[in-house]
C-alpha cells in the first residue's frame, strides 16, 4: 500500500522542482551560465527531491541525476536537465536569425556556442534558393550534408565568426569561402579541398528564389523549444511512460 505514496511524493516533488527551475530557465535563454552555476542549481534540487532540504549526502541518493533529469519516456522525472535545456532555448536564436529577418537586432551578435549551432544545423532540413539565409559552413545544405562532415579537415581551418556569418550566397560570390581558409593544408585538407570544390561547381543558387528553412522534429517545420530539447536526448532507450 505504500506504492501511491511514493509516487504522489515523487510527483509532487518534480513539480516543486520544475517551478525553482522557472527562473534560472528564463536566464538561460540568454545566457550561457558557466558549469559551477548549472551544478549549484542541481545540488540544491538534487538536495530537495532525495532528502527535503538544501543538500543530500552519502547514500541519499538513489538515481544518477542525469538519470533523473530525462524526459519520463527516457526513464527519468521529467526535472529539466538545464544544461541541455539552456541548448535548446538559446537555439532559437540561430533559427530567428535565419527566418526572421525583419527582427531589429539583426546584424548583431547572438549568444550562441558551437553547441546551438550545430543543434539547429542538425535539426534543419535546408532548401537552398538565392543563398542569403543559409550559412555556407554550418548549414545542412550541400548534397544533404554539412561541409563540417563532408570535409572536417577544411571547417577546423575557418574562424568561428565567419562560419557563423557567411551565407551561401556571399561565399559563392568571386569565391569567397576559398579565402575563409587559413593556415597550411595538410595532405587530407588538401583532398577535402578538392572534394568540396567539386561539390560547389554545380552549385547554383540564382534563381531567385528565397531559402527554405524547416525545422525537421516538428511537422508544423518551425522551431520550438520542447521539439529542440528532446533532439538532444536521441540515440537513449525510451520506455512507455503510461502511468500504472
Amino acid at each position: 500500500m505504500w506504492v501511491p505514496w511514493v509516487f504522489f511524493y515523487f510527483d509532487n516533488a518534480t513539480i516543486h522542482i520544475g517551478k525553482s527551475s522557472a527562473i534560472p530557465i528564463y536566464l538561460l535563454v540568454a545566457i550561457d551560465a558557466p558549469k559551477w552555476v548549472i551544478k549549484g542549481i542541481d545540488k540544491v534540487q538534487r538536495g530537495f527531491l532525495w532528502a527535503g532540504k538544501a543538500q543530500a549526502n552519502g547514500g541519499c541518493c538513489r538515481v544518477a541525476w542525469t538519470k533523473v533529469c530525462s524526459p519520463k519516456d527516457y526513464g527519468g522525472l521529467g526535472v529539466p536537465n538545464l544544461e541541455l535545456m539552456g541548448i535548446a532555448l538559446r537555439s532559437r536564436w540561430t533559427w530567428m536569425q535565419r527566418t526572421s529577418l525583419a527582427k531589429p537586432w539583426q546584424g548583431l551578435e547572438i549568444p550562441c556556442t558551437q553547441k546551438e549551432l550545430h543543434l539547429v544545423a542538425a535539426s534543419t532540413v535546408c532548401q537552398l534558393g538565392n543563398g542569403q539565409t543559409i550559412l555556407f559552413w554550418e548549414d545542412n545544405w550541400l548534397q544533404g550534408g554539412t561541409i563540417r562532415a563532408i570535409a572536417p579537415s577544411i571547417y577546423d581551418h575557418v574562424s568561428t565568426r565567419i562560419r557563423k556569418r557567411r551565407t551561401v550566397a556571399e561565399a559563392l560570390s568571386n569565391r569567397r569561402w576559398i579565402k575563409d581558409i587559413r593556415g597550411a593544408l595538410g595532405t587530407q585538407a588538401i583532398l577535402e579541398y578538392l572534394k568540396l570544390w567539386s561539390l560547389i561547381q554545380s552549385v547554383d543558387c540564382s534563381s531567385g528564389e528565397p531559402d527554405s528553412l524547416s525545422w525537421k522534429w516538428e511537422s508544423s517545420g518551425k522551431y520550438t523549444s520542447k521539439s529542440a530539447y528532446r533532439a538532444l536526448f536521441l540515440g537513449r532507450i525510451a520506455f512507455d511512460s503510461t502511468p500504472i
